[in-house]
């Protein structure tokens, strides 16, 4: 089945982050499981602007659970499209 990638913003308010269960897989940080905005799969691009190619995973994990204002991340998730 064909896939279509796309891009969006998810902002996830201080305080209401659970322990973010992420992994980091060859096309990069992924999530492992759900999250608010979050679906597992999801690829995260970038942690408050930052890019997260090359990024170790105990460093993305410290910036997301270190935001005292929130976190901003810049996902891509792939949608399998279905033809009738």
């Amino acid at each position: 089945k064909p896939k279509l990638t796309i891009q969006r913003a998810v902002r996830i308010p201080a305080g209401s982050r659970p322990e973010m269960k992420l992994s980091m897989e060859r096309l990069g940080l992924t999530a492992a499981g759900e999250a608010p905005g979050l679906l597992p799969g999801d690829r995260i691009v970038s942690i408050n602007g930052k890019p997260t190619r090359y990024m170790p995973l105990g460093d993305a994990r410290g910036m997301i659970q270190s935001a005292k204002e929130g976190v901003e991340l810049l996902i891509h998730r792939d949608l399998r499209v279905a033809r009738e």
